[in-house]
């Protein structure tokens, strides 16, 4: 009876072990693919950003990254006109 217990006992530690192992790995995956997802969304952003440019005009800027797109816009069409960047409005 004592070595059925201590079997069973050494059973469920490794299915324990294996189900903590998955476990991590999903986590792990799951932390993965809502990292992915941000970078489709800010490529997708910044695509459509450029999408109605020649392309050239971009050489001047710092950076392709979305804040600095948008601090691009003109002040006409641009949502936020306080965070607009006057020098960089003058590249595009």
């Amino acid at each position: 009876f004592m070595h059925a217990l201590s079997e069973a006992y050494e059973h469920l530690e490794l299915q324990l072990r294996q189900v903590l192992e998955r476990d991590r790995t999903c986590a792990e995956l799951a932390a993965r693919c809502i990292s992915l997802s941000r970078n489709l969304v800010s490529d997708a952003i910044t695509f459509l950003l450029l999408a109605a440019t020649h392309l050239t005009q971009t050489d001047n800027l710092p950076s392709l990254e979305v804040v600095v797109l948008w601090q691009s816009l003109p002040a006409s069409g641009n949502p936020l006109p306080s965070r607009a960047d006057p020098q960089l409005q003058k590249s595009m």
